[in-house]
């Protein structure tokens, strides 16, 4: 069975979080893309506690992704995480 290919992009608190949840599924080949500059990220909620995320595949940008990655992207799913519409222009 081949894996899932899902992309989450944002600084959003959620994207992270929707992140983590996929994180999980073992059949999810998972990248990420924020402005953070690890690949490390602890966040906290009610309902799974403190939980700790190592990612991977994560980018800073874009041009990051596809600069490292020689092979063609094509991802079944895309999660995109803005506080505006001027963001994503």
């Amino acid at each position: 069975m081949s894996s899932l290919k899902v992309l989450t992009l944002g600084n959003n608190p959620n994207i992270l979080l929707y992140t983590s949840r996929f994180q999980l599924a073992n059949s999810v080949d998972l990248y990420h893309i924020s402005n953070s500059t690890t690949n490390i990220f602890e966040i906290e909620t009610h309902t799974y506690g403190t939980e700790r995320l190592v990612l991977q595949h994560h980018y800073k940008s874009i041009a990051d992704l596809t600069e490292t990655n020689n092979e063609k992207l094509v991802f079944d799913v895309v999660i995109l995480g803005a506080s505006s519409l001027q963001e994503l222009s």
